[in-house]
């Protein structure tokens, strides 16, 4: 899941994940801000109706 997370900053494109058996989504915002950074919402498919934090990811580069 933190590779897809990674991607879905860089790219600004949804990106599917699966680790240990589990899959799902990292879903980024639509912009990154003036710093480079992005918010990233994830989902895991085996639970669907468990909120998950978002999390913000920024450019380190």
């Amino acid at each position: 899941m933190k590779d897809a997370i990674h991607r879905a900053m860089r790219t600004g494109q949804t990106q599917r994940w699966s680790d240990a058996g589990l899959t799902g989504y990292a879903v980024p915002s639509a912009t990154a801000d003036a710093r480079g950074c992005r918010t990233v919402r994830y989902t895991i498919d085996q639970q669907p109706e468990r909120s998950f934090p978002v999390i913000t990811a920024c450019d380190a580069g």
